[in-house]
């Protein structure tokens, strides 16, 4: 087996904390409230924003169901639901500006599924990003992007992300960083994806936030600098990005630009890793096999190797495998363990298809 191998990673292409500005006649207060509320998140001040946002989104407000969605996803002051979430985020997709809601539903591969739904729905997408909507834009380039009710196509996506984010979109200006990161459509270049992540960063987008600090934790078109990485990492997990979250504890746990901390690391893998974060479900399963942080506790590593390896998380695969080939955790099953090797292999032999590390987060 190999020993914790995983190191920081850029996130796919998509902020975890999306805020879409919807202003329209007669909503002014409504506006003030929800702008209020994210006020109130940022101070970790849940119990007011959610008296806030709760009668706005009950009274089909979109921009407070959206909010609302984003609450329960990341259990700021609730428990986390991913249904609930989900269905706040359904219910802001609709009526005259559901387009800029949809990004949501696109994220989390919701979309409707009934072909005649899923075409009125990409053609709504499509007609409002021909207008010229900045949002429309960004999530006809995450539907092309991930292959959602359209044909996946890197050319498109980047198409729409270069015109939404020529409007000011801090989350399409990111995802543009991340395709010149790794040479989707265009020739790699670290130092222009340096250069659009930290537009995007100022911004406020916590996805370009974490993957500046991959640069400049691995030096890639920018002098390296593990203390700044550091920084980044940490600025985008207090706003709840659970990647940067991750790669926040790897620093900790390696001692890179910060004191060695096991039990910071492990805090900071177990929330993220409660989020589903995989690299974060593998790491801290290393942290139990090895006793770092924590009481070494193979049967517990076992299971948070099963969730990364359930999510096709190579690592994951490659650790359950090791497990079972030497019966740690878990009773000794060599075709069990074989398995679990062959699916490590498949899954690295599928990422070699796309650009490297396309569908870590994806």
């Amino acid at each position: 087996m190999h020993h914790s191998s995983w190191k920081p990673k850029a996130a796919a292409t998509t902020a975890l904390f999306i805020f879409l500005a919807f202003t329209q006649p007669g909503l002014a207060d409504a506006t003030a409230d929800v702008q209020a509320a994210r006020q109130a998140i940022a101070k970790h001040d849940y119990q007011t924003a959610l008296k806030l946002v709760m009668p706005l989104a009950q009274a089909n407000d979109p921009a407070a169901e959206c909010l609302l969605g984003e609450i329960y996803e990341f259990g700021y002051g609730v428990p986390q639901d991913s249904a609930e979430a989900l269905k706040w985020y359904k219910s802001a997709a609709r009526g005259e500006h559901k387009h800029r809601y949809s990004v949501h539903l696109a994220l989390h591969e919701a979309i409707p599924t009934d072909p005649k739904e899923l075409k009125r729905y990409v053609d709504d997408v499509k007609a409002h990003a021909q207008s010229g909507d900045p949002d429309a834009q960004f999530v006809l380039g995450t539907l092309y992007f991930k292959g959602l009710g359209v044909k996946r196509d890197f050319a498109q996506s980047f198409n729409w992300f270069e015109k939404s984010s020529a409007q000011g979109n801090s989350d399409a200006t990111n995802d543009l960083g991340f395709m010149y990161q790794h040479g989707a459509h265009v020739k790699q270049d670290y130092a222009k994806a340096a250069e659009l992540y930290q537009k995007a960063a100022a911004a406020g987008s916590t996805a370009a936030q974490n993957n500046l600090g991959f640069l400049y934790a691995n030096g890639l078109g920018v002098e390296g600098n593990v203390r700044r990485a550091v920084q980044l990492f940490t600025s985008a997990s207090n706003n709840g990005n659970f990647e940067a979250m991750t790669n926040l504890g790897w620093m900790y746990q390696k001692g890179l630009g910060v004191d060695r901390d096991y039990r910071t690391a492990v805090a900071l893998y177990a929330k993220a890793a409660a989020h589903g974060v995989p690299a974060a479900q593998y790491n801290l399963g290393y942290m139990y096999q090895y006793g770092l942080g924590v009481n070494r506790q193979q049967a517990k590593a076992v299971k948070l190797y099963t969730l990364a390896a359930a999510a096709g998380y190579p690592g994951g695969q490659n650790a359950l495998g090791f497990m079972y080939e030497h019966g740690t955790g878990v009773p000794q099953d060599y075709q069990l363990a074989l398995k679990w090797y062959k699916k490590e292999a498949e899954r690295k032999a599928y990422s070699y298809k796309l650009p490297p590390n396309f569908d870590i987060y994806d």
